[in-house]
């Protein structure tokens, strides 16, 4: 199994980062613009389109407990494509104060079949996410590039694959 770790430094305090990680229920525009149904610990969760048609990563929510006089705020989940064969993996955030109104987040994906294609598509998706997540914080939207990227992708979800629709992730 392989492991891949990546930060970022936000400057924002670090409750706004928090709430923005683990917010429920609406749009996350860091994540491709897609909703956490659920972050609540040992219950399953879902990453799916605002209008609940597609899904896109699925698992269980292991760990949420935020940060706190200092100490490492961590949300940790199992994580699986959907559209993607390979197993469950592991995905831990910690976010932490790195000084007054700065926060660093770090994101390790961990129990990765370094042969399996998660292990490889991953390498844009963090990196992706950890740049939208600061600029959400930092200036409340993701870039317009980002924006028109997501409008794409909304208008070609119909050529997504069966695995992606709701109805099968309603378990």
């Amino acid at each position: 199994m392989a492991d891949k770790v990546y930060s970022i430094d936000i400057e924002a305090p670090v409750q706004r980062v928090w709430d923005e990680v683990t917010s429920t229920g609406r749009i996350q525009r860091h994540m491709f613009d897609c909703v956490l149904d659920n972050a609540t610990p040992g219950k399953k969760y879902l990453w799916h389109d605002k209008p609940r048609k597609r899904v896109f990563v699925r698992g269980e929510i292991v760990e949420s407990s935020p940060p706190s006089g200092g100490s490492v705020g961590r949300f940790v989940q199992t994580f699986k494509f959907t559209t993607l064969p390979d197993d469950y993996s592991l995905v831990t955030w910690e976010i932490v104060a790195a000084g007054v109104g700065r926060t660093k987040v770090t994101v390790t994906h961990t129990k990765l079949n370094p042969k399996g294609k998660t292990y490889k598509q991953i390498d844009g998706g963090w990196p992706s996410i950890l740049k939208g997540l600061k600029s959400v914080c930092e200036t409340g939207n993701v870039p317009m590039k980002t924006r028109l990227m997501y409008l794409m992708m909304r208008s070609m979800s119909f050529v997504l694959p069966k695995s992606t629709k709701m109805a099968n992730h309603l378990d």
